[in-house]
């Protein structure tokens, strides 16, 4: 089993790898193109780019293209193979981890203490909670949003998902800022701009070393709140008004926290906001059809850089595992292992006494696909896949290919391969150290296939299974015959 638990690590590290490659490929493409699109004024387009970017970094489209890679026999991906490689993602992965550990001990105790600050706040004035029930109604939100004050902050923020918040400094606003006011936080609810602050955490947490990431939240932090003036425009009479109000407010606090919104820019943020938002009001609104044409670029090439920063890293993996394969996993021209010795299949309806059954996680393989064997059989276990339906159709014979890489003389050869037939009697083979047999399907049905040691001493095995569209001895008698 923990050949298993090794193995699924390094393929969660390795998602992590090339998600951090696709991820960090777009970050560059839109940080570049996003200049386009401000320069013209697309604000709302401009926020979506970034976070696209976001999800680049979360999405595992990559590890589910290169698997599709590999099933069409296209490249290798076993990393356990390559020991160099295997090796070095061994210990980059557990410094990752660590890393992450800590990264999200950090946010937890920063959003505990928050929170727990929070729960000091006490009740706005009723007319505050009337004018933010009749915004809410403006703005076609939901009146499910609590209003506080609290004597511990500098300024106004939104804060919370799924127990949302409007959290207020103890000190009096006139009618008017607090109008503005309310209208930028509720804004900052309606476009879920919180839930955006937690799904960034999660890339953090993951992706730690990444140089990127503080320009990444701040990227999506000033075009959320780009966008949320933008909204603002709709509802507020004077922008000007709104502005000096913003300035007024924000510059009381430089940095916002990563889990809150909340009005604190430096003056260098404003004025580049006042810019964005006075470039949006003097472009003519974007129509429909080329907000779509640009949804489908940013799309578009996305999808282009998916596969290709996934086939680019499937061909630098099988550069770099050819490169550092150690020499003792090559085998010799001279010293080649013929496995297909033709043995009798035996019959049992029951299985042996006294041995261990471990059911594992793996199944068998599709038809024309290969199932990698790579474990360690304790004396007197057996170890047995999970159960899969073959069509007598499409599938003709289950293939088994074992190596114990005992030497010809071992005293302990004692290992058996074989499938469970759907009526529950077992076919096999035994006694070898290497172990090749074809189990033919005689009809359609669930089909488990174990590897038995049943002998005294421990035993490690490698090789492959496989569903194959044809009887392999049937295929090599015919090659045979077409070569005379």
């Amino acid at each position: 089993m923990i050949w298993i638990l090794y193995k699924n690590m390094l393929m969660l590290f390795s998602a992590v790898l090339l998600n951090f490659i696709l991820g960090t490929i777009i970050y560059i493409i839109w940080k570049l193109l996003g200049r386009l699109a401000e320069s013209k004024g697309y604000v709302e387009i401009n926020y979506w780019i970034w976070k696209i970017v976001l999800l680049a970094f979360l999405c595992p489209v990559g590890i589910i293209v290169l698997f599709g890679i590999k099933k069409k026999g296209l490249y290798g991906f076993d990393f356990w193979y390559a020991n160099k490689i295997r090796i070095l993602l061994t210990v980059l992965g557990i410094v990752w981890f660590i890393g992450s550990v800590i990264r999200a001990f950090i946010y937890m105790k920063k959003m505990h203490q928050m929170h727990k600050m929070l729960q000091k706040g006490r009740k706005c004035q009723p007319e505050i909670i009337k004018k933010k029930q009749q915004i809410c109604c403006e703005l076609g939100q939901k009146n499910n949003i609590d209003i506080v004050k609290h004597k511990g902050i500098k300024i106004p923020m939104a804060y919370g998902i799924f127990h949302r918040r409007i959290v207020l400094p103890e000190i009096e606003y006139s009618e008017e800022e607090i109008d503005i006011i309310l209208h930028h936080e509720l804004i900052h609810h309606k476009h879920h701009d919180l839930l955006w602050k937690e799904i960034f955490m999660m890339v953090h947490i993951t992706y730690w070393f990444h140089p990127g990431m503080k320009d990444l939240i701040r990227q999506l932090d000033q075009w959320g709140e780009a966008y949320c003036d933008r909204t603002a425009s709709y509802y507020i009479e004077s922008m000007k008004t709104y502005f000096n109000v913003i300035i007024d407010i924000a510059t009381e606090e430089k940095e916002c926290n990563t889990y809150c919104m909340g009005l604190c820019e430096n003056s260098e943020l404003l004025v580049l906001r006042m810019k964005r938002m006075q470039s949006y009001l003097n472009k003519k609104p974007l129509k429909r059809i080329t907000a779509v044409s640009l949804m489908l670029i940013i799309f578009g090439i996305s999808s282009i850089t998916v596969a290709a920063s996934t086939i680019g890293f499937a061909k630098g993996y099988v550069y770099v595992a050819d490169q550092t394969m150690d020499e003792e996993s090559v085998i010799e021209t001279e010293k080649v292992i013929d496995y297909k010795i033709d043995r009798k299949e035996k019959i049992r309806s029951q299985k042996r006494e006294g041995i261990e059954v471990i059911k594992q996680g793996a199944i068998i393989p599709d038809v024309n696909d290969a199932g990698i064997l790579d474990l360690k059989l304790k004396a007197k276990e057996r170890i047995e896949t999970k159960k899969k339906y073959i069509d007598k159709k499409k599938g003709k014979e289950i293939e088994i290919s074992v190596s114990t890489g005992l030497e010809e003389d071992h005293v302990s050869k004692k290992i058996a391969i074989g499938i469970i037939e759907p009526n529950g009697k077992e076919r096999y083979i035994e006694e070898g150290r290497n172990l090749w047999h074809g189990f033919k399907i005689n009809k359609s049905g669930d089909y488990v296939i174990f590897i038995e040691n049943y002998g005294e001493k421990d035993v490690d095995i490698s090789g492959y299974c496989s569903v194959n569209p044809y009887i392999t001895k049937e295929e090599d008698k015919k090659f045979e015959e077409s070569n005379n």
